[in-house]
């Protein structure tokens, strides 16, 4: 899936950060009820392959790697300020979920205006981190 592929090490850290956001939030609504059901579902079984939010979560989920990835170089290469970069993945996760989860809810908002508000959240974060 897209969503969850590495994007090339030749991009600098915050087009790589950047690319890595919006692939994932792009593939998501892609699969909106899918994605849905799925991450809405509190039963253990289904959380075993969902959580994200515990402490080492990030290493069995390639679209947090992807992102803790990116915040390494970043701030290997002075861009992004120094931080605990998975438990920044998954505050940064967060934030995103919450836009998907309201984006597939209220599933009047046009497809511009739901991309606007994508490419504007990940622009916020990536202000954020930087120096």
């Amino acid at each position: 899936m897209k969503s969850i592929q590495p994007v090339s090490d030749d991009l600098p850290p915050d087009e790589m950060f950047l690319t890595t956001a919006l692939n994932f939030m792009e593939g998501i609504m892609k699969w909106p009820n899918e994605y849905k059901a799925i991450m809405l579902n509190s039963s253990p079984q289904i959380l075993e392959f969902t959580s994200v939010l515990g402490e080492g979560n990030c290493e069995k989920r390639p679209a947090l790697m992807a992102m803790v990835d990116a915040l390494e170089a970043g701030i290997s290469e002075g861009i992004f300020l120094p931080c605990d970069t998975q438990l920044t993945a998954q505050a940064i996760w967060s934030a995103m979920y919450g836009l998907l989860i309201r984006l597939i809810i209220e599933q009047d908002v046009a497809p511009d205006h739901a991309m606007r508000l994508i490419k504007r959240q990940i622009e916020i974060i990536l202000k954020g981190l930087k120096q």
